[in-house]
């Protein structure tokens, strides 16, 4: 965002904190789908353990995603490629 700021001629911190709240308001539906999703496909002795592993793997992703840009981003070839990365992984799952 802050990128897409400077080329725009935007003050780069109100983007930021535009990007906070996007990532906000999306949050419920990353907590809040597991249990959703095992009330409707799981009986209701196996709802507890879909939950706990769904809820485990998301923080489990967010620590290989950490890990991963970490590792990648050490300049600004690396992040660009990082981002590359992120994009076609997600463009990937998308599609199915």
């Amino acid at each position: 965002l802050t990128e897409a700021a400077r080329v725009a001629g935007l003050e780069p911190y109100a983007l930021l904190v535009l990007g906070t709240v996007m990532v906000g308001f999306a949050q419920p539906y990353f907590q809040c789908t597991p249990p959703m999703l095992s009330a409707t496909w799981f009986a209701s002795n196996e709802r507890a353990t879909a939950t706990a592993t769904a809820l485990n793997f998301n923080q489990i992703g967010i620590a290989v995603a950490f890990l991963i840009g970490g590792h990648m981003a050490k300049n600004e070839v690396g992040i660009h490629d990082y981002f590359g990365l992120i994009t076609l992984l997600c463009a990937a799952v998308t599609l199915g």
